[in-house]
């Protein structure tokens, strides 16, 4: 009777040990780590830009096209001792990049930091699921602003360009019946950040049509759509 039992007691704690590897399997598999974000100096993605300025003055939709650069420059270690990015911002000009800002980005196994104008955000959490959400601006001043996970491992594709397994990250999504503000950012696995639209549009007119949907009545703001056009590392 006890060999009985003390079978029964390896045997149920042989099956828990396992159902616990394989639950803690599942909680990691969603992080494969930072693969959203490579790490990898002279990594470089190319961006097309479509910016729409909606004029309220002159009552006008003005378009700008143009093409920017984004590249890890280089690898260095930090105060606190951690590898952080610098990011070198270009812009075509004439058919030349030319420099316009310097970044840095940090992607550790928790989340992926990004610095802009001295000001830090928190772009991605790990691991990256479905309906993940975090203050984006926890190590900042701005206020508490949230940052959800809408999509993952999407197949998406941006024009040209095709992408098995996609992150989509809403970042702010506020429309009233006078205003439309959107942000969103895609990133693409071994790529990077591929896609990203933001929308601040706002209707001033005297007297406002409900049935019109904003986007086709807005007469102040502006729409950027920026996509990843070209990769690769040099």
């Amino acid at each position: 009777m006890m060999i009985k039992t003390a079978a029964s007691i390896f045997f149920i704690s042989t099956m828990m040990l396992l159902f616990s590897c394989k639950k803690e399997n599942e909680i990691v598999k969603p992080d494969v780590t930072v693969r959203y974000l490579p790490n990898k100096a002279g990594t470089y993605i190319d961006y097309q830009v479509d910016s729409l300025y909606y004029n309220l003055f002159s009552s006008t939709v003005d378009t700008f096209t143009y093409q920017i650069r984004e590249e890890i420059a280089e690898l260095y270690t930090d105060a606190e001792g951690r590898q952080v990015q610098r990011l070198q911002r270009y812009k075509k000009v004439n058919g030349q990049w030319l420099l316009t800002r310097v970044y840095a980005a940090f992607a550790g196994r928790r989340r992926v930091e990004r610095t802009e104008e001295n000001i830090t955000y928190i772009k991605l959490i790990f691991p990256l699921m479905k309906d993940s959400s975090w203050n984006a601006n926890a190590m900042n001043t701005l206020g508490t602003q949230y940052y959800t996970c809408v999509g993952i491992n999407q197949a998406l594709k941006f024009h040209q360009l095709s992408f098995d397994s996609c992150a989509s990250i809403s970042q702010k999504l506020d429309s009233t019946l006078i205003t439309k503000h959107e942000e969103k950012e895609v990133y693409a696995a071994g790529v990077g950040l591929v896609y990203k639209r933001s929308i601040n549009l706002e209707d001033r007119a005297s007297v406002i049509d409900p049935t019109i949907p904003i986007s086709k009545r807005a007469n102040n703001g502006t729409d950027v759509r920026m996509y990843a056009i070209d990769f690769g590392v040099k």
